[in-house]
């Protein structure tokens, strides 16, 4: 740009001597060779001088108007998205009348939206699926927490198949390599057809009866009560005081063989009462979220060419598997239920479960030490200053200070992060305005179903319209509001 400028000041010099364009020309491409202007743009500018143009600068130009992501078209782009939000990219910009550049970037960074592709659930649970999910959790927390011997009379069972030969996960397939190695390569494989049903009871103490289907046969209600009368009898020999006592409890899904009338009467027959299970929750059953997934891995991979050969392989790993992962099992059982909140921070919990670590070495529990100390001593300096300005809001009629708390309650049941959990959970929210001038609080409580009902549409909502009413003055009077973000710890 620079040489362009200077080119241009020869241009005027030139036409000052009274040199002609030809001449001017002949100069320019003299002097600077291959980097000479055009000739058009010689003889425009050699006229604009000849018309007594003083100035070589080029002119100041608005450039293109920037309409593309302006307010208006954010708005359309996001009425368009929630109205079906399968649109792709190029209708919306055909439809708005925007590039697909400008209708992308205002679907990223405008909106805060991304495509996802739907993911893949065995079933949709209904709204009074959800509340019976979560009745029958909280139902069952209460009752292990109330009786913390409960569970170590449950004994859970379901059925499941044991295949000849089962393909291995893509974890159990993986393998280190070099980079200059290639990868390794497996061909897609399939189940056999070579398969056994296997049946079988546990609780906390280990395998309290087991057994494999004659060939063949189906899970029907006529086997099913006859494999709860083998239980029984499994029961009274290797649990002889839950026998004697009979208080032991049968736990095990809603399929039709295990919930029809004729499997209610034999329990009731007997005296049997069962754990509730709620509907299409495998995460709550101990056989689906952990014995079954135990017993088959390691035979993923594997083939056995015969019924027996399954047989003795799977029972070999149904008895190595040890006590102590049972207990830890019924552990995890109650967990999913919903772990109760302790009403302390996330970085306390944090660091006191490192110190508490066996696995730590004696440098990182010391850091952790100092790193809590820091922590609770920042926390103390946050609440004397709660106090001070509640001292300072009481006094002064002029000055009201409010705190926000904004609490995203755990799910009923506690789910893992699996396929399931993003259909499951059941979040609950609770929005807290708390005015330290007069001790009162104001409480917001609405479920997942409400949307847009985030903790900055509740402060936003609260602070013009709540405060002014509330003190008698209009939002256009009333002082400006100072935000203190406070650092929250469990002390």
């Amino acid at each position: 740009m620079t040489e362009r400028i200077e080119q241009r000041y020869c241009i005027k010099f030139c036409q000052k001597l009274g040199d002609s364009q030809s001449q001017t020309i002949r100069k320019i491409q003299q002097v600077f060779g291959e980097d000479a202007m055009g000739v058009t743009q010689i003889k425009e500018w050699f006229n604009r001088f000849k018309d007594g143009r003083t100035s070589a600068e080029s002119e100041q130009r608005c450039g293109r108007p920037q309409t593309a992501r302006s307010a208006a078209v954010v708005e359309r782009v996001r009425n368009l998205v929630m109205a079906d939000r399968r649109l792709t990219v190029r209708e919306i910009a055909e439809e708005v009348g925007v590039s697909k550049h400008s209708a992308h970037a205002i679907l990223r960074d405008d909106l805060n939206m991304n495509r996802v592709a739907a993911k893949f659930v065995p079933k949709l649970l209904s709204p009074e699926q959800k509340d019976l999910r979560r009745d029958v959790a909280q139902d069952l927390l209460d009752t292990a927490n109330t009786d913390p011997g409960f569970l170590n009379t449950v004994k859970t069972g379901d059925e499941s198949w044991v295949y000849g030969y089962d393909p291995e996960t893509k974890g159990q397939s993986s393998q280190w390599k070099h980079p200059e190695s290639p990868r390794p390569k497996k061909a897609r494989q399939v189940r056999s057809k070579i398969k056994v049903m296997l049946t079988v009871f546990f609780d906390v103490r280990g395998i309290v009866h087991h057994e494999y289907a004659p060939e063949g046969q189906t899970v029907t209600k006529e086997y099913y009560h006859d494999v709860l009368r083998r239980l029984r009898d499994a029961v009274r020999r290797k649990r002889p005081d839950m026998w004697t006592a009979n208080n032991w409890h049968l736990h095990h899904d809603n399929a039709p063989a295990h919930s029809s009338q004729l499997i209610h009467t034999f329990l009731a027959r007997h005296g049997i009462t069962t754990v509730r299970q709620p509907p299409y929750s495998p995460d709550l059953a101990p056989c689906d979220f952990w014995l079954f997934p135990k017993l088959k891995t390691p035979l993923k991979g594997s083939r056995f060419e015969s019924r027996e050969e399954i047989l003795r392989n799977a029972t070999t790993e149904l008895n190595t598997i040890p006590k102590e992962d049972f207990q830890r099992c019924f552990r995890q059982w109650k967990d999913r239920f919903g772990r109760p909140q302790v009403d302390v921070s996330s970085t306390c919990e944090e660091l006191n479960t490192k110190i508490k670590s066996t696995t730590l070495n004696e440098a990182a529990r010391c850091s952790a030490e100092v790193e809590l100390v820091v922590h609770k001593r920042r926390a103390k300096k946050i609440y004397n200053k709660l106090q001070s300005v509640t001292e300072l809001s009481k006094n002064d009629p002029k000055v009201s200070d409010i705190v926000f708390d904004f609490m995203k309650d755990l799910p009923l049941p506690l789910l893992p992060v699996q396929e399931m959990f993003y259909l499951r959970k059941f979040w609950y929210y609770v929005f807290n305005v708390h005015d330290l001038k007069t001790g009162q609080s104001v409480f917001y409580n609405y479920s997942e179903g409400e949307a847009k009902k985030g903790p900055n549409e509740r402060r936003i909502a609260y602070v013009p319209e709540k405060l002014p009413s509330k003190y008698g003055v209009h939002s256009e009077e009333y002082l400006p509001i100072r935000t203190v973000t406070p650092v929250v710890a469990g002390m």
